[in-house]
């Protein structure tokens, strides 16, 4: 019996949210020796690829911000067998301005071959309805670490990772949904990172950024509203080195 093992969107079997085309990939399994793909159809909506590699498919159909899209294989082996799978990738910003502005302490400074103080920004919500989805845009001149109420927000290190910042800055996008409450604290530790820290050989600092800085925007969705933000983190309060602003 021919089947899918698994299925893989921009190299991610799970949670893959993206900006641009996604890469659609799987691979197959059998019991029976010498069985291989003969071909397979990739459907995604309105669209569909027929195909007989395996990976590198290329999603060429329409994209829109905030959406999430089922991804369905049906493969067929060399012997006529058929498998079929499933999984869903999501779409992040594409180019949505952002509302949220960039915050840092503008005040504070820090010697050659030394990284700054981790900067902590806080902020609290309510939840007052039923929430449908919810997640979080975030990103940072340095590198942050999100807490909800307690508890880190993803799974990602050292984000938004190593970029070029005379170039673009990455951001990344988080399903918060399962960890809000009535009633909620967001905090975000930002560290200098390769943005404004002290590495390479000779310890230099201030590479990119003169200090860290952050921006987060959240939206949430519920049964009955469309998605709208709920908390822009540039309004949040600033505690730097045990000083809250």
């Amino acid at each position: 019996m021919v089947k899918i093992s698994w299925i893989k969107v921009n190299n991610m079997k799970k949670d893959c949210v993206t900006d641009i085309p996604p890469i659609i990939s799987f691979a197959l399994e059998s019991d029976k020796e010498g069985e291989a793909l003969e071909k397979a159809v990739i459907t995604i909506g309105d669209w569909s690829l027929e195909t007989t590699d395996q990976i590198n498919n290329v999603y060429t159909g329409k994209l829109s911000p905030f959406c999430t899209y089922e991804v369905h294989i049906k493969a067929i082996g060399k012997s006529g067998e058929t498998a079929e799978g499933t999984t869903s990738f999501s779409t992040g910003r594409m180019n949505t301005p952002w509302k949220a502005r960039w915050i840092t302490d503008a005040s504070h400074d820090f010697p050659k071959k030394t990284s700054p103080t981790p900067m902590t920004f806080r902020q609290s919500f309510a939840v007052t309805k039923t929430i449908r989805c919810a997640w979080i845009n975030a990103s940072a001149l340095g590198v942050y670490e999100i807490l909800l109420n307690g508890e880190k927000v993803g799974q990602d290190y050292f984000a938004p990772g190593l970029t070029s910042y005379k170039h673009q800055i990455q951001y990344q996008t988080y399903d918060i949904k399962e960890q809000l409450k009535d009633k909620n604290s967001i905090i975000a530790v930002v560290a200098g990172g390769w943005a404004a820290g002290s590495f390479n050989y000779i310890r230099k600092n201030k590479i990119s950024a003169d200090r860290q800085a952050f921006c987060a925007s959240s939206a949430l969705n519920t049964a009955m509203e469309a998605a709208k933000p709920f908390v822009r983190m540039s309004i949040g309060r600033l505690q730097h080195r045990e000083i809250i602003a």
